[in-house]
């Protein structure tokens, strides 16, 4: 099956159309109260009829934000096996995981000693 017909077949149903072939699949659907949602049910039945089908995403980096300006980007369709045409580069941030790992560390002491010393102090 060709990805056009598919997308543009999706694109055409009504919000109840979705909704019903979401359900022929066996997925409960949440009713579609906006743009987005709709959207992405789009995007999941179009994965239900054809799972070799992926989306890409414009991938938002913190200098890409900027208040001033709005950039529109295209979203283009590929096949999953496709391989994308410029690899996307991942930052690494080892300083805000460790951060994290800190602060839940710090949380679990916190929380285990007075459940330590009410154990101790009443058992």
């Amino acid at each position: 099956m060709s990805v056009l017909p598919v997308v543009s077949e999706v694109s055409s149903l009504s919000d109840d159309e979705i909704r019903s072939k979401l359900k022929e699949f066996g997925y409960n659907p949440p009713p579609i109260q906006d743009d987005i949602t709709r959207k992405i049910l789009r995007k999941k039945l179009i994965r239900f009829i054809d799972p070799s089908i992926t989306f890409e995403e414009k991938v938002w980096d913190d200098e890409d934000s900027n208040d001033d300006e709005t950039e529109v980007t295209s979203t283009r369709i590929r096949r999953r096996n496709e391989t994308p045409r410029c690899p996307v580069s991942v930052k690494n941030h080892p300083g805000r995981q460790s951060g994290l790992t800190r602060l839940i560390a710090i949380l679990s002491v916190v929380t285990l000693i007075p459940l330590l010393l009410y154990v101790w102090y009443f058992v």
